[in-house]
C-alpha cells in the first residue's frame, strides 16, 4: 500500500521530486544532532581558549586584543592564585568534555 501512494507521488510530480522530499525529511530529522553538535563544539572551544589563558598566565604573558599579539605583563599574587584555581578546574574537566 505504501508503494502504491509512493508511486501514485511520483506520478502526480516526478521522481526528483519524491527524493528531494525523501531528502528534506531526513535533513530535518537530524537537526537537532546538529545543534548538539554546535554546543558541543562552542564548549570545547571555550575550554580550549581557557587552558591557552591561562598557560599564558603562568608564562607571565598577556594576550593583547587591539593589537592581535601576545605581550608581556606583570600579574599579582592574588591573579596567579585564581589562574592556580581555574586551571586546576580546566584541567579536571578536561577529559569530561
Amino acid at each position: 500500500k505504501a508503494l502504491l501512494t509512493s508511486l501514485k507521488l511520483c506520478s502526480l510530480c516526478g521522481a526528483t521530486f519524491f527524493l528531494a522530499l525523501c531528502m528534506d525529511i531526513v535533513s530535518l530529522s537530524a537537526l537537532p544532532l546538529l545543534i548538539a553538535y554546535g554546543g558541543v563544539a562552542r564548549c570545547w572551544k571555550m575550554f580550549l581558549r581557557s587552558l591557552y589563558t591561562l598557560l599564558l598566565l603562568f608564562q607571565g604573558k598577556k594576550y593583547n586584543t587591539l593589537r592581535s599579539r601576545v605581550d608581556h605583563h606583570n600579574f599579582d599574587l592574588e591573579e596567579l592564585l585564581m589562574g592556580v584555581v581555574l586551571l586546576s578546574v580546566v584541567v579536571f574537566l578536561f577529559p569530561s568534555i
